[in-house]
Order: C-alpha cells, then sequence, then structure tokens
C-alpha cells in the first residue's frame, strides 16, 4: 500500500529544496558548495580514509542537486560562470 504522507512529504521536501536553491543566494552557496566538496574534482587519495571522506562530502553535493533536479552540464556552465565572475 502506498503511504500517501509519505508521498507528501518527500514532494514537501523536494519542494524546499528548490526553493533554496533557486535563487541568487542558493546558487552562490551551491557553487561554494560545489568547489568545497570537490564535486568536479577527482577524489581518490592514497589514504583510503581521507578518499571515504571527500566522497562522503561530494556525495552530499550530488543529492542536493538530484534534488533540485539540476543536470551535470548545467552545473558545469554555473561553476564555469562563477569562475569568469570571480577571475579564477
Amino acid at each position: 500500500m502506498v503511504d500517501v504522507f509519505k508521498i507528501k512529504r518527500a514532494q514537501k521536501t523536494v519542494a524546499a529544496y528548490k526553493t533554496a536553491f533557486s535563487g541568487d543566494a542558493g546558487q552562490t552557496v551551491l557553487v561554494d558548495l560545489m568547489k568545497k566538496c570537490r564535486v568536479t574534482e577527482p577524489v581518490t587519495e592514497k589514504d583510503p580514509v581521507v578518499s571515504a571522506f571527500w566522497d562522503g562530502k561530494r556525495c552530499a553535493v550530488l543529492d542536493i542537486f538530484k534534488m533540485i533536479g539540476v543536470d551535470e552540464s548545467r552545473l558545469i556552465k554555473l561553476l564555469q560562470q562563477s569562475e569568469e565572475k570571480n577571475g579564477n
């Protein structure tokens, strides 16, 4: 049996993510998280514990991407725009 309350809570959560990350401030935070959590970089290190640490951070940001429904090409464009603005 489908739990209607669970579905409604999930829809509300997804809507909250989309609201939080849709404006300029949300986009700024998203770009910052992409950089800090090495979303566009390899996370493999010599020490497996360090690799797991970076992979965990990266996965958390990727979960946000899934929740807001942003595709990879849009994220790369967003990061490039941010770097151009900041002269990086």
